[in-house]
């Protein structure tokens, strides 16, 4: 099954998901940064990424402006990745 997306992420956005898949690393967020390991993430990288419906916030985060917030790839953020060929 094809998953149309009107989506085009940048190569930035993409690279991010790949570290999140190959290392099982999550994004954590607060107040306007962002972290996948080391790695430092915009909060305009990490909205792009929710508008594609690439991430998913995870249950047992905080609610989002509330604290720090843990996101995780999705399916959709895997199937974004193997349509890039990643």
């Amino acid at each position: 099954m094809t998953v149309l997306n009107c989506f085009t992420l940048t190569k930035r956005q993409l690279e991010l998901l790949a570290i999140m898949r190959d290392a099982d690393e999550e994004l954590v967020y607060e107040r306007g940064t962002g972290w996948v390991g080391d790695t430092r993430v915009s909060a305009r990288t990490l909205f792009a990424l929710l508008r594609a419906c690439a991430i998913s916030l995870d249950q047992y985060s905080a609610q989002p402006g509330e604290g720090l917030e843990r996101y995780t790839l999705n399916e959709t953020g895997r199937n974004l990745l193997s349509e890039a060929g990643l």
